[in-house]
């Protein structure tokens, strides 16, 4: 697939993981269903240290063990324990960043409100007390229902 018109775009995300090299970032891309915005996420991540994970509509402890399941695979690393909860796994993956700089893609994040409604502010928590010592580069993906 062919990727067009998207320049100032992956420039700006480019900007962005240049700043996560310091700190934390975290970017929302927002809009109507299939325009782009995860092969535009996808397409700047080529290239980069990154981990795409898709949320769907799923029990939390099931796709938690989804989740840990490609952590293993992408850092390659021993994961002990079982993930029955959205926050334990962004905790560990939060913890991961502060030892070397990577993408975090969470795609449909709204389905997480389905899901279990917590997570987003035991998400910000997790950020909001990490940021600072990590160098995780978020991107948040959803879709506007109309």
């Amino acid at each position: 697939m062919k990727f067009y018109n998207r320049e100032s775009e992956l420039a700006e995300l480019g900007t962005l993981y240049e700043q996560a090299n310091d700190t934390a970032r975290m970017t929302v891309i927002t809009g109507r269903r299939r325009v782009g915005k995860t092969m535009l996420a996808l397409e700047f991540a080529r290239g980069h240290r990154s981990l795409y994970l898709f949320v769907s509509k799923k029990s939390e402890p099931l796709l938690c063990a989804e989740y840990v399941e490609e952590i293993r695979n992408t850092f390659e690393i021993p994961v002990y324990g079982e993930f029955r909860h959205f926050r334990d796994v962004f905790a560990l993956l939060l913890d991961l960043a502060k030892k070397e700089r990577f993408i975090l893609i969470l795609d449909e994040f709204q389905e997480f409100y389905a899901i279990n409604p917590a997570v987003y502010s035991e998400i910000q928590h997790l950020w909001d007390v990490t940021k600072s010592t990590c160098r995780m580069n978020l991107i948040c993906i959803g879709s506007v229902y109309s």
